[in-house]
């Protein structure tokens, strides 16, 4: 069975899957000496589509998403698939760099979302793909009084996408994970 895979390039297509291409991953494994001999494209594709997908779900980015409208020659608006390509988005500038900000285009995908998208790909590679983990049971007491109780289930915590993320989300100091 072939993977549905369609690289968002900028232009807002309506059956996007992933912000990263294969070349992108591959050069991003390079670059950081990940292993990714054993990888066929398809499975490569399938865990870029699982990171794009993350990332949409779990991630709240500043801006618009773009909405195409309905124009006389095209009666049929269609809108984009992903959260990205976005208007009215700009990166804040560091702390120290006082108004230092660039706007991001509106036909382009950030490189540090596609550098995210490729990360938790070879994470969904090499750990698979976990939203929650079980916090398990935690036992409180003093003196001959114990409680045990079972602790809610968590988010996974990805701190490098939080990272790479933070000036898109708005939020320095972690992603916002709510929609």
């Amino acid at each position: 069975m072939s993977t549905i895979f369609k690289v968002e390039d900028g232009t807002g297509y309506s059956d996007s899957t992933s912000y990263a291409s294969v070349k992108n991953y591959t050069d991003y494994c390079d670059r950081f000496g990940y292993d990714y001999s054993g990888d066929s494209n398809d499975n490569i594709e399938v865990y870029l589509n699982q990171a794009t997908s993350y990332l949409d779900k779990w991630y709240s980015f500043m801006g618009f998403k773009r909405y195409v409208i309905a124009t006389p020659g095209n009666d049929a608006p269609s809108p984009q698939a992903l959260e990205w390509p976005r208007f009215l988005t700009h990166v804040l500038g560091r702390p120290y760099e006082f108004l230092a900000f660039r706007y991001i285009q509106v036909n382009e995908i950030p490189k540090e979302l596609i550098e995210a998208t490729c990360y938790l790909a070879y994470m969904f590679k090499t750990e698979g793909a976990l939203e929650y983990i079980d916090k398990g049971e935690k036992s409180v007491g003093y003196g001959p009084v114990q409680i045990t109780y079972n602790r809610r289930k968590g988010y996974v915590n990805y701190p490098v996408v939080n990272a790479l993320l933070k000036y898109l989300t708005g939020n320095e100091a972690i992603a916002k994970r709510v929609r």
